[in-house]
């Protein structure tokens, strides 16, 4: 009869210990993931701003080539792609303004 107690404590202890290590395992794998996930969402978000701080920088890119072209042909006013600009010329400023915002002023000394 002693043993076969001893065999039950021992068989205990045996399933007791993998359902730690599966435990274990699973936290593990919890936190992986986890931490997965949270990398994931830094590297989106950067993402994210990086093509707006991108399509910012192509807006005003084509703002001043606009502006460049009107000047370039001296013409007053430049329409292209839905933009316009407005060159306005005085004795002793140029001013050129796109959509409402002043992209280039030129003085005379």
């Amino acid at each position: 009869m002693r043993g076969c107690k001893g065999q039950e404590k021992r068989d205990v202890k045996r399933r007791c210990s993998k359902r730690m290590v599966s435990a274990t395992i699973l936290l593990e794998g919890l936190m992986a993931l986890f931490l997965f996930g949270l990398v994931t969402e830094v590297v989106l978000v950067e993402v994210s701003r990086s093509q707006k701080r991108i399509m910012e920088q192509e807006r005003q890119l084509e703002a001043y080539l606009l502006t460049h072209m009107a000047l370039q042909t001296q013409r007053s006013t430049l329409t292209l792609n839905g933009k316009s600009v407005i060159i306005e010329r005085h004795p002793q400023t140029i001013r050129a303004v796109v959509e409402g915002e002043e992209m280039l002023v030129v003085e005379a000394e």
